[in-house]
């Protein structure tokens, strides 16, 4: 191979089985030039005939771009990866708004993890910090969760060695029992958002959407929606003639109508897009936070248990437990939950089999 220059750029001269072959390498600095006919030339100008040359040019450019795009993709900040790579459902299939919602959440909990870390482009992140990342998030649902999420946005990317690429998951911890609150209970969580929502109505709490939250907990009480679907009612869901709601649980996808006790119809807000407008605002960016102000509020009640044992959701355990006290039939319930099976609901209404059993005691004789 001679490597020769013409008009200021650089060609290369090779005498093959065919004779001679000449190729410019399009580059003025000789250097340059010498790299791209030793790696990219040589190996289509040493070829026999020019059908095989073509099949050979083609192949090292498809090449060329590959490792191209592999080289932007993983020096691309990590911060910048879900505009360019946002998570959808399987070959590409449109999710719903609330899981799309979630799993921006899940990302941006890596991304920050990352920062905190050193990570800043694709091309930081490991195998073994991926490992520590999900190890690092405790909760077994949630790092499933966020597992699945990082591993399909890698998989987007096409990064060679996906860091998330069949890793063993956290492993799983026993599960929450999350009792239904006790009247005492009920009566404190109560007392302390009422007091916070006072304080703040005298400019003394920090929080401005106290008396919001205060509304939202007996919404949760009353209604026994899920936290997700109380904290975004809107009041074009709410018949307030009829005092009925009418929405679709963004969980499942199944539309639930109840009535609303009059009592609690009348503090809710007729105008705005939003019940809860600023919560709602807060929700839809994060969900955690709204689910750690609800902990933190229990703890401030002096309502205090297993990790994770009290929060938010036992608000809804609790409503399922009064129905079932107050002999309202679990078919009833299940509908008004939206639960797919009465199964389901039992676990949330369980005082219905302690009754049962209550009542066969009564029946048992007294042995001496």
């Amino acid at each position: 191979m001679r490597i020769f220059q013409r008009g200021g750029v650089w060609w290369v001269s090779h005498y093959g089985p065919s004779g001679r072959v000449r190729m410019s390498t399009g580059c003025r600095d000789r250097s340059e030039a010498e790299r791209k006919a030793k790696f990219l030339l040589l190996p289509v100008i040493s070829q026999p005939d020019d059908v095989v040359r073509i099949a050979t040019a083609n192949a090292l450019a498809e090449k060329a771009r590959r490792d191209d795009a592999q080289a932007r993709t993983e020096n691309l900040r990590l911060d910048e990866v879900w505009d360019l790579f946002p998570y959808t459902g399987a070959k590409g299939r449109e999710i719903k708004a609330s899981m799309a919602r979630n799993a921006r959440v899940s990302w941006n909990c890596f991304v920050k993890y990352c920062k905190a870390h050193g990570l800043e482009t694709v091309r930081d992140v490991t195998a073994g910090e991926a490992n520590r990342f999900l190890a690092s998030l405790g909760r077994r649902r949630y790092a499933v969760d966020t597992f699945y999420v990082c591993r399909s946005i890698f998989g987007k990317m096409r990064v060679p060695d996906n860091p998330f690429r069949d890793k063993p998951l956290p492993p799983r911890g026993e599960a929450t029992h999350r009792e239904p609150l006790t009247r005492e209970q009920i009566a404190a969580l109560l007392e302390r958002a009422d007091f916070l929502a006072a304080d703040k109505r005298r400019g003394v709490h920090h929080e401005a959407d106290a008396d919001e939250l205060a509304l939202l907990v007996r919404v949760m009480l009353y209604t026994g929606l899920r936290l997700g679907d109380a904290a975004t009612l809107r009041p074009s869901q709410i018949d307030f003639r009829e005092g009925v709601v009418e929405r679709t649980m963004a969980k499942v996808s199944r539309p639930v109508r109840f009535p609303v006790m009059p009592s609690l119809l009348e503090k809710l807000p007729r105008d705005g897009e939003f019940v809860f407008p600023s919560l709602s605002a807060k929700y839809r960016r994060d969900p955690h936070s709204l689910t750690t102000r609800f902990r933190r509020l229990f703890q401030m009640a002096g309502i205090r248990g297993e990790p994770g044992q009290y929060c938010a959701h036992c608000l809804r355990t609790t409503f399922a437990s009064i129905c079932a006290e107050r002999g309202i039939p679990i078919a009833v319930i299940q509908s008004w939950l939206g639960h797919s099976s009465q199964e389901v609901t039992r676990i949330y209404a369980r005082v219905e089999d302690m009754r049962a059993k209550r009542k066969a005691l009564e029946m048992f004789p007294d042995l001496g």
